[in-house]
């Protein structure tokens, strides 16, 4: 399904990672592609007897992203026909990415809570400012509205002192701390 892949600006639908591997993401607005993770992560709620489920990468894989035909459509239908800005870093257009996983987000939580009202619905975001930065990805309301169970934010730090000064600069964004689980590397 080759129309249900995220592209740039120029249509390249393969992304570089800061490793160097190249990969393909899915578009986060393509309704089709939507419905496929939503049914494959509602088919391990219901054939499989487990606790939670987390979702990963639910991010834009670069800001150069989000001009395929699915989301420039969108963006088009919500803003009179204006075609979304060329600048992948544009304030709105960010805004208006990160809103949109927002609610795939939400989509996801209300349709696997009405399979098993007590799985653990889970994230393991970048970083908040980093993540919203430069990957579109705001994972505060995703738990402060309660889309998620709880939030595992990468906070890897080589040192304890650099781990607990940003922990503590992203248990700033959740309302409710107990709904924290940090990420951490060796």
């Amino acid at each position: 399904r080759p129309t249900w892949f995220a592209m740039n600006r120029n249509g390249q639908t393969e992304f570089r990672s800061s490793e160097g591997i190249i990969y393909q993401w899915l578009s986060h607005c393509h309704p089709e592609a939507q419905q496929f993770l939503l049914n494959l992560c509602r088919e391990v709620v219901t054939r499989y007897d487990v606790d939670g489920i987390e979702l990963d990468r639910i991010r834009y894989p670069q800001l150069d992203c989000g001009y395929d035909s699915a989301t420039v459509t969108l963006y088009k239908n919500e803003h009179n026909g204006t075609a979304p800005p060329q600048s992948g870093s544009d304030e709105e257009w960010r805004a208006w990415r990160a809103e949109k996983l927002t609610l795939f987000i939400n989509m996801i939580h209300d349709s696997l809570k009405a399979v098993n009202p007590d799985l653990h619905i889970s994230n393991a975001p970048v970083q908040y400012r980093y993540g919203y930065d430069n990957f579109c990805q705001d994972w505060r309301p995703w738990i402060n509205q309660g889309y998620l169970d709880y939030v595992s934010p990468q906070v890897y730090w080589e040192t304890a002192a650099m781990f607990r000064q940003e922990l503590d600069g992203q248990l700033s964004h959740i309302a409710d701390s107990s709904h924290c689980y940090p990420g951490l590397t060796t």
